[in-house]
């Protein structure tokens, strides 16, 4: 791309990314085509993380996705919360459900979301939730069992991946 580029760009004398070659399809770092599994993506999680993020999911659930498509995702918060992280649900639950099925720790009021644009082509790991009731921080309503999307900090910190769309709002589903 970037010899084709600037082949072009001398001959042609102008903005070939704009005007003659169409943008990468996805505009997701390089490194990105070499994630193929889902040991491939856990190998990017920071040690210090890695089987936290691990024990998150219920055993043999966690998949590895991409979409071909820009996807709309809902992180559950409380007002004060982070619009922006690495766990997603593909829905809104109302407050009970989301601590319950999401296994949000007891600080999450989930009385808020917020809402995200992913970038087509974002690798993610997706799975069932799995208990944390026994986990420091978090209360006995925390079975887990709901659905969830976990993503690598070096997509949530680039708009051009996660891109908030709304948040935070009130959470419209009541318990």
């Amino acid at each position: 791309y970037e010899k084709l580029k600037t082949l072009y760009k001398d001959s042609f004398k102008r903005d070939l990314e704009a005007d003659l070659l169409p943008p990468l399809p996805t505009g997701l770092p390089s490194w990105v085509s070499e994630i193929k599994t889902v040991e491939d993506y856990l190998a990017r999680v920071p040690v210090s993380s890695r089987q936290a993020v691990i024990d998150a999911f219920m055993s043999g659930t966690i998949e590895l996705k991409v979409f071909s498509e820009d996807i709309l995702l809902i992180r559950h918060i409380n007002q004060d919360g982070f619009l922006k992280s690495y766990w997603y649900a593909d829905k809104i639950l109302c407050p009970n459900c989301a601590r319950k099925e999401l296994a949000l720790p007891v600080s999450n009021s989930a009385s808020y979301i917020s809402k995200v644009r992913i970038r087509k082509g974002t690798p993610l790991l997706y799975g069932k939730v799995a208990s944390q009731v026994s986990t420091n921080g978090f209360g006995l309503y925390a079975t887990g069992g709901g659905e969830q999307y976990y993503f690598l900090k070096e997509f949530y910190v680039d708009d051009n991946i996660m891109k908030v769309i709304e948040g935070p709002i009130p959470n419209s589903i009541q318990n």
